[in-house]
C-alpha cells in the first residue's frame, strides 16, 4: 500500500518523472529492467519484464523514472515479456 509514501524531492525543471502499471503472471514476482535513454527528439524508455514460473495468478508490474526534462521531445516506451521457463 502505497498511500502514505511520499516522494523524494524532485527538481521538475530538470526531470520528468515516469511511471508504468501492468501485470504479468507466474508463479514469482517478476524480474524487470527498465533503461533509458535519449536520442535526437526522442527519449526510449526499455522495459524489460521477465516472467518467473507458469502459475496464472497476477503480478503487478510498477516502476517509476526519472528521465531528462521533456520538452518537445517525445517518449516512447518499448516493453517486452519474456519467460525464465
Amino acid at each position: 500500500n502505497c498511500a502514505n509514501y511520499e516522494l523524494p524531492k524532485i527538481n521538475f525543471e530538470k526531470y520528468t518523472l515516469v511511471g508504468y502499471v501492468g501485470y504479468v503472471g507466474g508463479c514469482k514476482a517478476p524480474t524487470i529492467d527498465v533503461k533509458a535513454f535519449k536520442e535526437s527528439d526522442s527519449i526510449s524508455i526499455n522495459i524489460k519484464v521477465v516472467r518467473r514460473g507458469m502459475c496464472k495468478r497476477s503480478n503487478p508490474i510498477i516502476f517509476w523514472n526519472l528521465i531528462p526534462k521533456v520538452s518537445s521531445e517525445k517518449v516512447f516506451f518499448k516493453l517486452e515479456r519474456t519467460s525464465e521457463d
